[in-house]
């Protein structure tokens, strides 16, 4: 049903400021299959924010993105993420996750991995 840019403090961030992007609506799914501390740290429930709510309706379900987002006269910009997942060929890579998985080698004591254009 649409986006809303919070600052950290789960308050709507002012028009112009950057913010992480919380999407919901009738098709938002419920968590992450077998992983509730995962699903606990994306998914909120927040009473009155969907503005067809009725006044004492059940609470509505908004899903933490990690999209840094800002709005500019009605228009969704998109800033970055506030993590490391990074989008390559349309599959979604944690850098953190291969970086760990570098580190259990025996060879390597430490490991950065990142993605750039080129």
């Amino acid at each position: 049903d649409g986006g809303k840019i919070e600052e950290s403090s789960l308050q709507l961030a002012a028009p112009g400021t950057v913010g992480e992007l919380f999407i919901g609506g009738d098709c938002l799914a419920s968590g992450y299959i077998k992983n509730p501390e995962k699903t606990e740290a994306a998914f909120f429930n927040f009473p009155g924010l969907c503005p067809r709510a009725p006044e004492g309706a059940s609470p509505f379900t908004l899903y933490k993105t990690g999209d840094l987002c800002k709005v500019e006269h009605g228009v969704f910009h998109y800033m970055g993420r506030n993590d490391f997942q990074v989008k390559i060929s349309g599959v979604r890579i944690e850098c953190e996750e291969v970086s760990a998985v570098l580190k259990t080698h025996p060879v390597v004591g430490d490991a950065l991995v990142t993605a750039f254009d080129g």
